[in-house]
């Protein structure tokens, strides 16, 4: 059984965060720049300019399932 993460590992690099996720490269960074994912909350900036972006793996994961919605049902 994995334990969760410790919260300095919540933020990820990127190339470890597109491997927790499975997420491409591009769609990261398409949906960070469609507004999808926001800073702060899915993404920061380092310390300074030319510091990598890190990711919050586990607030991603809830933005993609608050996305989904599964199909209604038929009425009987």
């Amino acid at each position: 059984m994995k334990l969760p993460p410790a919260p300095t590992e919540l933020w990820l690099p990127t190339g470890r965060a597109l491997d927790a996720t499975g997420l491409s490269r591009t769609t990261l960074h398409r949906w960070k720049r469609d507004g999808f994912l926001l800073e702060g909350e899915h993404f920061r900036h380092g310390l300074t300019p030319r510091s990598p972006l890190r990711w919050n793996v586990p607030a991603i994961e809830l933005a993609i399932a608050s996305t989904r919605e599964l199909p209604d049902r038929p009425a009987d």
